[in-house]
Parts: structure tokens; C-alpha cells; sequence
């Protein structure tokens, strides 16, 4: 009887940690990156990006807009024309990544997701590996990325003067420079707060700096990373994450609180 207990105990451990380990699949994310040295690789222009089939097709024009101001910014093609993908509603961030590693994703979420707090207004999760460059030179290479947008907890308004709401075109703009691997600045677009007063439509002169100085051809690092360089040494087997988050700005903390009760009320 006691080694019948015993082997019943071993087999229920054995299904708990088969369960924990097929729950938490998520990648863990690391702490002091410097996106500095967060990069896709030339030779990896255009990226495919794919916008969730729930946006509006104005809201869809707005992502395609966006690609292009970015492009303009550093006149490299970055992206393929957008297409659209089907409405996801994962309950984890990492589940975007691991149901389609193909399919880098705009989304929008309309349900609670995992890791996505009710103070953010979206997040950015790149998935990145350590790799090296001809030089040797370290750096964190971009593999996959997913923009999700927090439609849970907030609206957000294509409509420039509606002050009631998040400006989609300015939260865009900045998601997508996370997708790039600009990390937040004290100024610019990439500021790491938004209100729904901030309405900025286009890159400012330090924004475009910030870009070109990451994918300039003619910067030396990446003249390591350039598609006709064949001794490009590529790290690569362990997959990490790092999630971006843009909060809303805590002036506005009192209504988000009862949009939240509103919404989960429903």
C-alpha cells in the first residue's frame, strides 16, 4: 500500500510539472538591455507586419501611414505592405508570438491579457537573441516582434481633436518605434508616458536622428550587419523577450479606474 501512495504522489508531481511547464511557456524577460543595441539586421528589410482584422480599416490606414513615416525617417524600406490577420484575443502576450512565429502583429486586444497591467496602453514584446557581429561586436537581434494594443481598459480615437480619448496615430507611432528597437527617451516620440492630449502625427528632428543613427548604413556597426557581408557570425539558439510597455499618463488614473469597472461590469 505505501508504495502504491508513493508511486500515485510521483505521478501526480510529474503531471503538475508537465502542467506548469506547458503553461508558463512565456520567455523570460531580461532586465538592463540596452536598446541601443536592439536591431533587426538589413538584410532582414522589408519585415512582413500584419494588422489585426478587428481595426477599422481607418485604423488599419493609420498602421500602414505609420510604416511610412518611419521608412521616410530613415529611408530604408522596413516593411511589406500590410496585410491583415485573423482576430487573436490571447490571454498571454507570449501566445502571439507562439501561435505564428512567422507573423509579426499589430493587435488589438478587446479582452484581459496577461502581463498587459490596466495602466498600460499597450505594450511591444520583442523577441530577440545575443548575437555577434563580423567585428564581434555584441548586439540583440531582433527575431520577432507583436505590438498589442490594451482595447480592453481604453478607446482609442482616430479623430485628432478627441481629447477624450488616446490618439491611435501618436500611440502607433511609438509602438512602432519599439518594433524598430528604440527603447524610451526623455523627449521625442518614444516618450514613456501618453495622455490623451498628446497628438503628435510626425517625427521630430531628434526622432529621426535617433533612427538613422540606429540603421545607418554608413554607421560603422552596421556596416557589419549589411547583407553582402558573408562573415556575419549570428548567435542565436536561446530566445529572450523584453517587454515595452506605454503607460498612460497618471494624471488620468482617477477615470481609468472607473473605465475599468465599467467595462468588467459588463
Amino acid at each position: 500500500m505505501g508504495e502504491s501512495l508513493k508511486s500515485t504522489f510521483l505521478l501526480i508531481l510529474l503531471l503538475c510539472l508537465s502542467c506548469a511547464k506547458k503553461s508558463d511557456d512565456s520567455v523570460t524577460s531580461p532586465t538592463n538591455i540596452d536598446m541601443d543595441k536592439m536591431r533587426w539586421n538589413l538584410s532582414e528589410f522589408p519585415i512582413q507586419l500584419k494588422v489585426s482584422a478587428n481595426l477599422d480599416p481607418t485604423s488599419q490606414n493609420i498602421v500602414s501611414d505609420v510604416m511610412d513615416v518611419w521608412e521616410a525617417a530613415a529611408n530604408i524600406n522596413f516593411f511589406n505592405a500590410t496585410e491583415t490577420t485573423p482576430v487573436l484575443n490571447f490571454t498571454r502576450l507570449s501566445d502571439y508570438y507562439y501561435s505564428d512565429k512567422n507573423v509579426n502583429g499589430v493587435y488589438l486586444a478587446t479582452n484581459e491579457v496577461d502581463e498587459l497591467g490596466a495602466d498600460s496602453l499597450a505594450v511591444t514584446q520583442i523577441f530577440f537573441t545575443r548575437s555577434t557581429d563580423s567585428s564581434l561586436n555584441t548586439y540583440y537581434h531582433i527575431i520577432h516582434t507583436d505590438i498589442v494594443l490594451n482595447g480592453f481598459h481604453y478607446d482609442f480615437s482616430t479623430d485628432i481633436h478627441d481629447n477624450a480619448n488616446y490618439y491611435l496615430l501618436t500611440l502607433v507611432l511609438h509602438e512602432m518605434g519599439h518594433v524598430l528597437g528604440l527603447g524610451h527617451k526623455s523627449t521625442g516620440i518614444m516618450y514613456p508616458y501618453m495622455s490623451t492630449d498628446d497628438k503628435q502625427d510626425s517625427l521630430s528632428t531628434y526622432d529621426v536622428d535617433l533612427i538613422n543613427s540606429k540603421y545607418n548604413p554608413a554607421n560603422s556597426f552596421m556596416a557589419g550587419l549589411q547583407p553582402e557581408n558573408s562573415s556575419e557570425v549570428l548567435g542565436g539558439e536561446v530566445e529572450e523577450r523584453i517587454l515595452l510597455h506605454l503607460p498612460a499618463s497618471r494624471v488620468f488614473s482617477i477615470r481609468l479606474i472607473a473605465n475599468s469597472f465599467q467595462k468588467k461590469s459588463h
